[in-house]
């Protein structure tokens, strides 16, 4: 699990947002190229560039 230390957003299935801020938490599933599908806790399942998870996101716990 990561915790978002700057603010990014990811994308759903449907090509909607998911606006991840400051202190959301999110747990990492698997990587279709250079997508890494997340759970944002509380706010659903989206696709983030898995640079942003080294750049945005500390771990948690």
């Amino acid at each position: 699990m990561f915790i978002c230390k700057i603010h990014c957003v990811a994308k759903t299935d449907h090509l909607e947002t998911i606006q991840i801020v400051p202190g959301d938490i999110i747990s990492v599933g698997k990587t279709i190229r250079n997508k890494v599908r997340v759970l944002v806790t509380n706010k659903g399942i989206g696709y983030l560039d898995s640079a942003l998870i080294e750049t945005n996101f500390n771990n948690y716990g």
